[in-house]
């Protein structure tokens, strides 16, 4: 957890999430678990996320504890500005970001408070996956991943970040718009992990090779890729195969020769991404909240939070979905996640200016 000033971090944040048109990975939309929406005793979610199955699962901790969940989706702009305008605490217990740059800004609000449960000690989940001072945890693991035809473009050309940066990938980059990406959080890594003038140089030489601007979802690019394979779509990992395997069959079809690569930098690492967790201050429902974390991180429901979000484990013990280990590349490296979570406040405007530039 970096030491920054409240209002410098939450300005950054909000002004990462309210001053642009890209299109939200999740619409702003609200809705709560009508079985437990009355009751005093339920525990209260915020996600930036639905996916099917999803409510299932958390069914499974209400079946073990009786403790019954209400949940609201709202996009990561909705979520910054609850932050901001202070209408977490009382109302919310937990919140789950999809991904790393939606949540960890927030922090320094002072709305969250740290958390260690028996769980995270029991040796499960590697210290790299958790907050230093207790502020997150991450639930689970995904990349942004190059998605290509090999027929029309080589695996040597997107296998590490150098190669996607470089001249021949000139105006073949198909990119999201980067408040729904995930490029800030990999910039944040590679800042953080390989050259400190990393956001200022990688992100204009991606802009460069865009084949047309960073705009609207990673489903969006993986359609365009569909209509002109050519291209390289630079995604979240998690979203190519929920793209895949959505049941759509033209989607599945289009993608029949396609491969996936995880890119690296010049000493071999990945840069990760994932969906973390953090608990709001002043819940009555502390004990109830730590028990769902508890119950998030152990192994058999990590196993299935795999299956449904196509994310890899953070738990040690938990086996990745069929569809992960059908990929050869593996995400990670010999980092800790706290790395990008110092970084991004100063990332987050330069990654976005960048590409929204072009």
């Amino acid at each position: 957890m970096r030491q920054l000033s409240t209002l410098g971090a939450l300005a950054l944040a909000i002004l990462f999430w309210t001053s642009g048109c890209g299109e939200a990975t999740t619409k702003n939309t609200s809705t709560t678990v009508p079985s437990s929406s009355t009751d005093p005793n339920a525990l209260r979610m915020l996600t930036t996320r639905e996916i099917p199955r999803q409510r299932e699962l958390y069914a499974g901790f209400t079946a073990q504890t009786n403790i019954p969940i209400a949940m609201s989706v709202v996009s990561p702009a909705e979520l910054a500005r609850l932050v901001a305008a202070g209408e977490l605490a009382g109302k919310t217990d937990v919140v789950i970001a999809h991904a790393m740059e939606y949540l960890l800004p927030l922090q320094a609000s002072g709305v969250f408070q740290p958390f260690f449960t028996d769980g995270m000690s029991a040796g499960q989940i590697p210290s790299r996956y958790i907050d230093n001072e207790g502020y997150w945890t991450m639930l689970s693991r995904w990349t942004m991943a190059a998605v290509y035809d090999p027929r029309r473009n080589m695996r040597e050309q997107v296998a590490t970040y150098p190669a996607l940066a470089s001249l021949p990938m000139r105006n073949k980059l198909l990119l999201a718009h980067p408040d729904s990406s995930g490029f800030p959080a990999l910039i944040a890594g590679l800042t953080a992990l390989y050259n400190p003038s990393m956001q200022e140089i990688f992100p204009p030489l991606i802009g460069d090779n865009l084949a047309a601007p960073a705009t609207g979802s990673d489903a969006g690019q993986l359609d365009a890729l569909a209509r002109d394979p050519g291209k390289v779509a630079f995604v979240g990992s998690a979203n190519y195969l929920l793209w895949r395997y959505s049941g759509d069959p033209n989607r599945f079809q289009a993608s029949e020769e396609w491969r996936i690569a995880y890119p690296v930098d010049a000493d071999r690492r990945n840069i990760e991404n994932g969906t973390v967790l953090s608990l709001v201050n002043e819940t009555p429902r502390r004990e109830a909240a730590l028990l769902f974390i508890d119950f998030l991180l152990s192994e058999s429901v990590q196993q299935e939070w795999s299956v449904i979000s196509m994310e890899y484990p953070v738990n040690v013990y938990a086996i990745a979905n069929d569809f992960l280990m059908g990929i050869e590349d593996l995400p990670g490296g010999d980092y800790a996640a706290e790395a990008i979570d110092n970084q991004l406040p100063a990332v987050l405007p330069a990654a976005r200016a960048a590409l929204l530039s072009r």
